[in-house]
């Protein structure tokens, strides 16, 4: 029988890219089929430039990364460590709904429940950063 060999339509993770982030704790494993969890890593505090470029490099590739283990994050929490990522600065465009801690303008909250968050945004969501 002639058939073509399985290629792989995500890319897998770069072996360099695995010890750069092993050197300071961080292990990253594939999801299958895309994907990739992360973990060992405090968002909290940033790591060295080395991880982030393994960490951007792999996203790149594996279409991205779901950091776990991080506990309970503030929302100013979260907002920083999506700044580790991209152009490193926040620049929302979004309403801010009544629900939103503190009213932060960074954060937008989606919800199929008014109260919570702003309804139907399904058509116009897509991605330009990093969200959490």
């Amino acid at each position: 029988s002639c058939s073509a060999p399985h290629v792989p339509l995500v890319p897998a993770l770069v072996k360099a890219d695995i010890e750069t982030l092993s050197r300071e704790g961080i292990t990253i494993v594939p999801i299958d089929p895309l994907g990739a969890t992360v973990s060992g890593m405090d968002v909290r505090n940033p790591p060295s430039e080395a991880a982030l470029r393994a960490l951007e490099h792999s996203m790149a590739l594996r279409g991205f990364i779901a950091i776990t283990g991080c506990g309970v994050l503030s929302p100013n929490e979260q907002i920083k460590a999506s700044c580790f990522f991209g152009g490193r600065e926040m620049h929302s465009t979004h309403g801010v709904h009544p629900a939103t801690p503190d009213m932060n303008e960074h954060i937008f909250r989606l919800s199929n429940d008014p109260r919570h968050g702003t309804l139907g945004v399904g058509p116009q969501w897509h991605n330009d950063g990093s969200f959490t």
